[in-house]
């Protein structure tokens, strides 16, 4: 399916509808594609996958996307009236509300990722008005322990707890209990120490390579700088150029635009890992200087959906090329073999920490026993004291 065929039926779809923010999007999860209605109908805001539409021919589906978006209208038109919040709680809520919209308007959250914070919120103050509980430590507590701790919906419960006790007046501290942590997964500090290399990625890289030379480049740049894909989407073509003369020795860097939820600006990935001998980074597929995102701006919508569907097809080669090996090459494995390349070269941890887009606590939490300043730290804190 072409970019414009979807834009030309979504064109199509709002003006049957009279909805002008409705669109068709295909999406790619565990091996499988389907078609997505997804936008605001009615003020709603929907994302429905669409039964029976090939995804590889969206003019076809257009019936049924209809069909559905009439669905949403007359469901939404039957619902009973929701129950609504007042007094001190709905002026809180109305503050923690006008917080995200400051942050969307600033460009530091997405339209999409507003509006979940603010059903979230919604939701929370609902729940407590049930309850009749004031926002407190405890009363959010008791919300958000309602979720997996493991799940989406943690995190979501997690934030919108925050934002609440913020408008409240005070700071959400969750306990081990209400954190969100990823379960079956083991941590990727101790995953580092028994890997120590970057062998095996290679490995499966240059099978990458050798089938697919347009993939494996996106794949490289994650690779060399532990940039996230969506960062490799955005950065600056001046730079990559600069690369393909230098050769991208290890210490160069390269600014892009760092999307990534609430730290939207620009960053410069540093080149960690000579690759030089498999491929150019500053050569960029032909494919991918298509969709190549601002560097110094948020991207538009249709930016960044052309760049998020160039993203999804190189996850989907990957895992079809290279199978279960794919893994090596994952995201997040690859930012956490630059990670530990950057700190075993000395670098500054509040260095390391700003060209990995995270924080100081977060990379001292996971990979503190990696530089010596955090190691000669805990060791001073198990020394016994004097009077011991």
């Amino acid at each position: 399916m072409r970019i414009s065929d979807a834009t030309e039926v979504s064109a199509e779809l709002q003006q049957l509808t009279g909805c002008p923010d409705l669109w068709l999007r295909r999406q790619s999860r565990r091996g499988t594609t389907h078609l997505l209605l997804v936008g605001v109908i009615d003020g709603v805001r929907v994302s429905k996958r669409v039964p029976g539409a090939d995804p590889d021919h969206p003019r076809q589906a257009l019936p049924a996307a209809l069909a559905l978006a009439k669905e949403v209208r007359v469901n939404r038109s039957t619902r009973p009236p929701q129950a609504v919040v007042v007094g001190p709680l709905r002026r809180m809520e109305l503050r923690a509300l006008q917080a995200i919209r400051e942050l969307e308007e600033a460009q530091l959250l997405r339209p999409g990722t507003a509006a979940c914070r603010a059903r979230w919120v919604r939701r929370a103050s609902l729940y407590l008005m049930d309850q009749r509980w004031p926002v407190s430590q405890s009363s959010l507590h008791s919300w958000v322990t309602q979720s997996p701790q493991g799940s989406r919906e943690r995190r979501e419960r997690l934030t919108a707890a925050r934002g609440l006790a913020a408008a409240a007046g005070f700071t959400f501290e969750a306990s081990a209990e209400a954190r969100f942590t990823r379960r079956g997964q083991p941590s990727p500090a101790v995953s580092l120490v028994l890997t120590r290399d970057d062998q095996q990625a290679l490995k499966v890289f240059r099978v990458l390579m050798a089938t697919d030379p347009a993939t494996a480049w996106p794949v490289a740049m994650g690779f060399a700088t532990g940039a996230r894909l969506m960062g490799v989407m955005a950065m600056h073509p001046g730079d990559l150029l600069q690369l393909a003369s230098s050769g991208a020795p290890v210490g160069d860097s390269v600014r892009y635009w760092d999307s990534k939820r609430g730290r939207r600006k620009i960053n410069r990935a540093i080149i960690s890992l000579d690759l030089s001998a498999e491929i150019c980074l500053g050569s960029v597929p032909q494919e991918f200087r298509e969709v190549l995102m601002p560097w110094n701006r948020p991207a538009s919508p249709d930016e960044h959906e052309r760049a998020r569907l160039a993203a999804a097809r190189v996850h989907q080669r990957l895992r079809v090329i290279c199978g279960a090996d794919a893994r090596h090459l994952g995201a997040r494995w690859l930012r956490h073999l630059a990670c530990l390349r950057l700190l075993r070269s000395g670098m500054p941890p509040v260095q390391v920490a700003a060209a990995m887009s995270t924080s100081l606590p977060r990379l001292e939490e996971r990979y503190g026993q990696f530089f010596p300043a955090v190691m000669a730290r805990s060791e001073s804190n198990q020394r016994p004291s004097p009077g011991d």
